[in-house]
């Protein structure tokens, strides 16, 4: 197996959004295999909500063990068609993100910008990347330096701690 799509869906509609995302890659043919959790963590995982999303970095990390192209894909997205041209994106760069739209200055915390070295005006003039479609051919050095980096990051530092959302401090309860 060369290429894996990969989903961790807990709680609520995740699962049933994890239902739809694998069963739509099956409609439209998409050859790739598909490695999912639901109602459940990856190995390694930190637990929810302490962790937010570090669990995405533990996905990851084991789909590196069985494929060198892998793709995340969050329980709201679905396949129209098969994913060739992003499958020949990620191998021909090493990578795939998505802009978001949003640049760091608007979101990053912080912290978040001392870990990186990168001031906050710094940060207005970097684009932020979406975290719900992501893939890595692990056969290029700075993909494979990404993922290293993303899941030491997701388990030695504050970045991922803490709820998601605010509800009078209290963070956000999901399954799992």
């Amino acid at each position: 197996m060369d290429r894996l799509i990969v989903n961790v869906a807990c709680g609520g509609w995740y699962v049933d959004g994890q239902r739809r995302l694998q069963r739509s890659l099956l409609v439209v043919g998409e050859p790739a295999a598909f490695m999912g959790w639901p109602d459940s963590f990856p190995p390694d995982s930190l637990p929810w909500p302490e962790y937010r999303t570090g669990f995405k970095a533990a996905a990851l990390r084991e789909a590196s063990r069985h494929a060198p192209v892998i793709v995340w894909a969050d329980a709201s997205l679905y396949a129209v068609r098969p994913l060739t041209p992003l499958w020949a994106k990620i191998e021909r760069d090493g990578y795939y993100v998505q802009n978001n739209g949003w640049n760091l200055g608007q979101w990053s915390s912080d912290e978040t910008l001392r870990v990186f070295g990168i001031n906050r005006d710094e940060a207005f003039s970097i684009s932020e990347a979406s975290g719900c479609l992501m893939g890595l051919d692990l056969r290029h050095a700075a993909a494979k330096k990404f993922l290293d980096r993303y899941c030491e990051l997701s388990t030695t530092t504050q970045l991922f701690h803490g709820p998601e959302m605010n509800d009078n401090g209290l963070p956000q309860k999901i399954g799992c």
